[in-house]
């Protein structure tokens, strides 16, 4: 395969997937990826662009064909930047970058016509110059938004709902992280269902463990 982004999609039977005969991709380095399924036909798809420096997304058919040609919600991020995407409903879509160059953390919401609805706004507003994760789970009309701060060594979570404003203020759930070093600075989220969610990180300082939290 040329260098770029690859997708192939797989139909699952009672235990084997079955891959279909197609794949497609974006030409191109990409220093992060995020994808998020919008329906059972469409998907979105975000990512860094190392080619143009840029955070981009695009919506998929599971037939293979592009519904909506890569847009750039971000020109100018930096090679250590990372990127996520959530679904909100089938037609609404949030995503979360961090901008290494200008070290914020944001967050955009679109529709699946590539008309931008909200944003973009920065959640803390400096996280440091590298080593991060950013990482999004849509939990009914709220979204958790999970994040790693280098600038404050720790592991961050906002609350935004489903049409981007604040609910509550920052809940930090590691106040020693040590998100130093390639492979220190790893987090994650997703739902459990409408009301619990779960939190999963790496914590490279004293405690050197995983960390799950409910």
């Amino acid at each position: 395969l040329t260098e770029g982004i690859h997708g192939l999609e797989f139909t699952f039977g009672d235990q084997v997937a079955y891959a279909h005969n197609y794949a497609f991709a974006f030409n191109g380095a990409s220093l992060d990826i995020g994808l998020a399924p919008l329906s059972k036909e469409t998907f979105v798809l975000a990512w860094i662009s190392a080619n143009d420096n840029s955070t981009k997304f695009s919506i998929m058919s599971t037939n293979g064909t592009t519904i909506l040609a890569p847009v750039i919600v971000d020109n100018n991020v930096g090679e250590k930047s990372r990127v996520s995407v959530a679904t909100i409903n089938k037609t609404h879509f949030v995503i979360a970058w961090i901008n290494q160059t200008n070290q914020d953390d944001l967050r955009v919401i679109y529709n699946i016509n590539g008309t931008r609805l909200y944003g973009p706004s920065f959640g803390d507003g400096l996280v440091g110059t590298q080593f991060y994760d950013i990482a999004l789970a849509q939990i009914g009309d709220r979204l958790m938004y999970c994040y790693v701060d280098q600038q404050e060594n720790d592991a961050d979570l906002m609350i935004y709902n489903n049409t981007g404003a604040v609910i509550g203020s920052e809940t930090t759930l590691d106040v020693n992280m040590n998100p130093d070093m390639n492979l220190a600075n790893i987090y994650d989220c997703a739902n459990i269902n409408s009301t619990r969610f779960v939190l999963f990180w790496y914590d490279a300082g004293t405690a050197d463990d995983a960390i799950v939290s409910v």
